[in-house]
């Protein structure tokens, strides 16, 4: 179960102002790049995307804690070989991808 201690930024001396909602990624990028405003996304979703764009990456004030992602199918396609190809495939993509950004350049 996911908590987070919704006064964790006033904690910490800092103030949580919504300016806007984005639609995607992209739009929330976009947004932070042609204004003076911070967005915080996940890294793995938007690493080449802020190295295209120039933006600058700071950690977060606060620790968050870790989200974990699962692989799910029907039984049926447990002992498929295309299926279970696919589910290997999907996971190394997926561990690359959720790499740390302490061991990549940011």
């Amino acid at each position: 179960m996911l908590v987070v201690q919704v006064d964790a930024l006033t904690d910490l001396g800092h103030e949580r102002r919504v300016i806007a909602s984005a639609p995607t990624t992209a739009t929330a990028l976009q947004l932070a790049h042609d204004t003076d405003l911070v967005v915080t996304l996940p890294d793995a979703a938007t690493r080449s995307s802020r190295h295209q764009l120039g933006l600058t990456t700071l950690p977060l004030p606060l620790e968050l804690p870790e989200v974990p992602l699962h692989l799910l199918w029907h039984q049926l396609h447990d002992n498929g070989p295309a299926h279970t190809w696919l589910r290997n495939l999907a996971t190394q993509t997926l561990q690359a991808l959720f790499t740390s950004p302490d061991t990549l350049d940011q």
